[in-house]
């Protein structure tokens, strides 16, 4: 199974007026197996505290369109409308990082799976 993959961190900008401000923003992506052994891969949104990747929190795990969020989840990404940027976001991170994990037909339908529901 490969090694856990991170997308590139992406700028997202939230909140209007003076509330408006940009959070940073990765999908790691990590190879595991189901119960059966058969291939899966577990998602994690990771807020950054800045655009150069420093203090990474995951906040979240994302499952096809869904993202569940944590404790680690700041009042920032509470609002629906950041929560659906950051979902829209995610999933074109995750999207990316496809190359680097599926190798073979079992990966790639459980890739899918996961990501692209």
């Amino acid at each position: 199974m490969a090694d856990p993959v991170t997308s590139g961190i992406n700028a997202i900008t939230i909140g209007s007026g003076k509330d408006k401000k940009e959070i940073y923003t990765a999908t790691k992506v990590v190879p595991t197996t189901d119960a059966k052994g058969n291939p899966t891969y577990v998602m994690e949104v990771v807020q950054y505290d800045n655009a150069k990747g420093e203090g990474g929190k995951v906040i979240g795990t994302r499952n096809g369109d869904k993202i569940t969020y944590n404790d680690n989840a700041g009042d920032d990404v509470k609002s629906a409308d950041a929560r659906k940027s950051i979902n829209k976001q995610s999933k074109q991170q995750a999207a990316s990082t496809e190359k680097d994990l599926v190798t073979n037909s079992a990966d790639s339908r459980a890739f899918e799976n996961v990501c692209k529901k």
